[in-house]
């Protein structure tokens, strides 16, 4: 995976450091504090489903006491940042929902939350300016709860040439549920989904969260200078 980085800045400024730093906290025994910054989750603040919280910006401050002790006090910089945190290519699944009987496959845009939005193929071989290859029709199914899109899949579960949705759970031994699509039957969105809940446990998919068959496995490590 590539990973494009964008440059960034503190609060209301367009150059320097995204972060002022403490140097107001230097005493003649301790210039150098660097090793006393931290970053970490304090307030825990997602920016959106299936993030983790923002990295707060973590000071720990020391005090030598006449004691022969030693206090610290922890200073917080809430971080109220707001940035990219999904990648988008995560939403884009295609499969046969529509039930062409060509089989061609329709576009559906997933969100993060898992909501699907369709755009339908039109089986156009070329458009002009003014047209398009693609349907927009809107919202066709939406979870009973947010679910994470990496864990929604699109795939013929009954066999019948359209697409199904199965999620795997990824908090129970990655059994899948799965909503049969009856769309090309009833031509209605508002009842084209049927919940079959919970299917066999001895079905699963190891892999979560588009890691897997296709992917590196290995857990990257990043580190910051």
């Amino acid at each position: 995976m590539y990973v494009s980085w964008r440059q960034g800045f503190h609060q209301g400024s367009t150059s320097g450091p995204t972060h002022a730093g403490v140097s107001a906290f230097v005493t003649s025994t301790e210039t150098y504090l660097r090793d006393r910054v931290h970053f970490g989750r304090v307030y825990g603040e997602p920016q959106g489903f299936g993030a983790l919280g923002r990295q707060d910006y973590i000071f720990m401050q020391h005090t030598a006491l006449s004691s022969g002790l030693h206090q610290f006090d922890i200073r917080v910089w809430k971080n109220e940042g707001f940035g990219g945190t999904k990648m988008k290519a995560d939403g884009n699944k295609y499969c046969n929902i529509v039930g062409h009987k060509d089989g061609r496959e329709d576009y559906v845009w997933t969100y993060s939350t898992g909501e699907m939005y369709l755009y339908s193929n039109l089986g156009k071989t070329f458009v002009t300016e003014a047209e398009s290859f693609w349907n927009p029709v809107g919202i066709i199914w939406t979870p009973p709860t947010n679910l994470d899109r990496r864990d929604l899949h699109l795939v013929d579960w009954d066999g019948d040439g359209d697409c199904d949705i199965v999620w795997v759970n990824p908090d129970s031994s990655n059994v899948v549920s799965v909503w049969i699509n009856n769309y090309p039957k009833t031509q209605d969105w508002s009842t084209a989904w049927t919940a079959l809940g919970v299917q066999d446990s001895s079905i699963n998919c190891p892999e979560q969260k588009g890691l897997g068959i296709h992917d590196c496995e290995s857990t990257p490590v990043l580190s910051f200078l």
